[in-house]
């Protein structure tokens, strides 16, 4: 049974940086598998096998000089689906980091407004999630 939403019940839904972060990794996931599947089925093999704790990862805690960051900032170069929900994910862990109220409302209503034309199912349907 689906309850409809009220302005009562929205104010009382607390989004941490936490959950947050987990339901992005989890659409990037998704995304990533169902990548990693059509590119198997297409072509026989996948550039993005072995890569998903690279994607996982929070750029600012990457070390640039370590073994595979080489392959990985190849990865994200190329036109990937996988690329794109990672980017999405990266740019909500920064929102975090504002000070003012009105610089951080400005920068999700960005962030979603980019969610909704990205086509990506995974990141479409966390994000109906968060809102």
């Amino acid at each position: 049974m689906v309850k409809k939403r009220t302005k009562y019940t929205q104010s009382l839904i607390a989004f941490d940086q936490f959950h947050v972060s987990q339901h992005f990794s989890r659409a990037l996931n998704k995304a990533k598998a169902v990548e990693h599947r059509a590119f198997l089925s297409d072509k026989g093999s996948s550039p993005l096998i072995g890569s998903k704790y690279q994607w996982l990862k929070n750029s600012q805690r990457t070390d640039n000089h370590a073994p595979n960051c080489k392959s990985f900032m190849r990865l994200r170069r190329l036109n990937l689906k996988t690329a794109w929900a990672w980017q999405i994910e990266e740019v909500a862990s920064t929102l975090w980091n504002f000070s003012y109220i009105g610089v951080t409302e400005r920068n999700w209503q960005l962030l979603l407004s980019w969610i909704s034309r990205c086509r990506l199912k995974p990141i479409i349907m966390e994000d109906q999630m968060v809102r």
